[in-house]
């Protein structure tokens, strides 16, 4: 019986692209991390270890936005940024004419983040969560009856 060492992976996949795409994407840090989900701290060199944590793709994303195409989800806010290629999106979900969940999607060349919140939801008091579980404080135009800083 032959012997499996444990630091490799093989998988067979059958890609449909020209072959020189196919190797930049094996050979090239940044085209195989693209390519396959993964952020490597180093370049591929022989008989080196090169260690990486996996990211989000493209396809990832477009899997958590037809998710939120549904009747009940609308977009209500978008945003692409020319320079480093990032975007932000704000959907909301009514039922009943009532807010029941909010959904936030960041994408960056390399990453996204989801942030999806669910269930009864008072708008006018989500930005309380600024400055609290990570969320940055915003500063906008004050709300009737909030306090001045000081």
């Amino acid at each position: 019986m032959p012997t499996v060492g444990t630091d490799r992976i093989e998988k067979q996949i059958l890609l449909r692209a020209p072959r020189t795409k196919v190797w930049r994407a094996i050979s090239d840090v940044d085209q195989f991390g693209a390519w396959f989900g993964a952020k490597l701290d180093g370049p591929f060199t022989p008989g080196a270890t090169v260690r990486g944590v996996i990211v989000g793709t493209q396809a990832d994303a477009d899997a958590v936005r037809n998710q939120l195409k549904g009747p009940e989800w609308s977009r209500v806010m978008g945003f692409k940024s020319t320079g480093d290629n990032e975007t932000a999106e704000i959907h909301i979900r009514t039922e009943n004419k009532k807010v029941t969940g909010v959904a936030i999607l960041v994408t960056e060349p390399r990453e996204f983040t989801v942030v999806n919140i669910s269930g009864n939801i008072d708008l006018e008091h989500l930005a309380d969560l600024g400055g609290h579980f990570g969320v940055p404080r915003l500063t906008g135009p004050q709300r009737k009856g909030d306090k001045k800083d000081e």
